[in-house]
C-alpha cells in the first residue's frame, strides 16, 4: 500500500476511534443514570466519562496528538 494511502487509511480510522471511544463513554453514562445508585462507577469514573464525551479529556487529547505524528513502518 503506498505511504499517502496508508496515511489517509490511518487517519481515517482515528476518527472513527475517537467517535467509538465517545459513543462508549456515553453508553456508559446511560447506564450509570439508569442505575442510579445501584450504579458500580464512582464519581472519579463519571467525571472522566463526561470529560470525554466533552471533549475535555487529556487522555483523548494526548491520543489525537500521537496519531497526528509521522509514523514509520519500520
Amino acid at each position: 500500500m503506498p505511504p499517502e494511502v496508508l496515511k489517509t487509511f490511518i487517519m481515517m480510522n482515528s476518527g472513527n476511534l475517537k467517535q467509538t471511544v465517545i459513543r462508549s463513554a456515553k453508553n456508559q453514562l446511560e447506564a450509570h443514570k439508569n442505575l442510579g445508585q445501584r450504579s458500580n462507577l464512582s464519581i472519579l469514573q463519571v467525571a472522566e466519562l463526561w470529560d470525554i464525551v466533552s471533549g475535555r479529556s487529556e487522555k483523548a487529547a494526548m491520543a489525537e496528538l500521537f496519531l497526528d505524528q509521522p509514523y514509520s513502518l519500520n
